[in-house]
């Protein structure tokens, strides 16, 4: 397709992101799809959200990915209707819509965070459940630990302070929630503050 008729074809939608595995996320109106690269929807516009991936790249910098990407990973993506599931590049729902949130890194270390009601579990790319929601909050595995955050008391300024540890792939803590702030392991090392 020419660049002059690509550009014609984006003018229709009302947000464009960048291909990822072949694939664009657009926006018309309200409503997400996916075109190909000559501006043909694969997947027509049917979702409310569409998980964006735009810190990816800070955990895997050999990737295809860029800090805005939204989209395909792997051959899958989380998209959103009343609830997130798991589509592929056919969007056929893979794991149905049935997560209040699912966090914007999706799949890292085989493990997707996952809302369901108020807490936070992990799935694995079939949608079983590896580690039962149960935590207040978690952020996505990184070095084979994940960060869980449990609240805590409201401090002078009326925010909530959250106490933050560490679990494994098989929901185990590992390190006791003690830091008001922590980071992602990499490799074998975090950052946390206790003040």
């Amino acid at each position: 397709m020419s660049e002059r008729r690509l550009f014609d074809a984006y003018k229709r939608f009302t947000d464009v992101r960048p291909f990822c595995e072949g694939l664009a996320a657009v926006k018309i109106k309200n409503l997400w799809g996916f075109i190909n690269r000559d501006g043909e929807f694969v997947i027509r516009p049917q979702f409310t959200d569409v998980l964006s991936d735009r810190f990816r790249f800070l955990l895997y910098p050999d990737s295809d990915c860029v800090p805005t990407r939204v989209g395909f990973r792997d051959g899958v993506c989380f998209v959103k209707t009343r609830k997130w599931g798991l589509i592929d590049k056919n969007g056929k729902f893979v794991i149905p819509p049935r997560y209040t949130e699912v966090k914007r890194g999706g799949f890292t270390e085989g493990l997707a965070p996952v809302k369901i009601g108020r807490k936070w579990g992990f799935i694995d790319k079939k949608g079983a459940l590896v580690i039962r929601p149960r935590f207040h909050d978690v952020e996505n595995f990184s070095d084979g630990y994940a960060i869980y955050k449990l609240p805590g008391r409201k401090n002078n300024h009326g925010y909530l302070d959250v106490k933050h540890g560490y679990i494994d792939r098989t929901g185990r803590i590992r390190i006791r929630a003690n830091f008001l702030y922590a980071e992602n392991f990499r490799k074998g090392y975090s950052y946390v503050s206790v003040k």
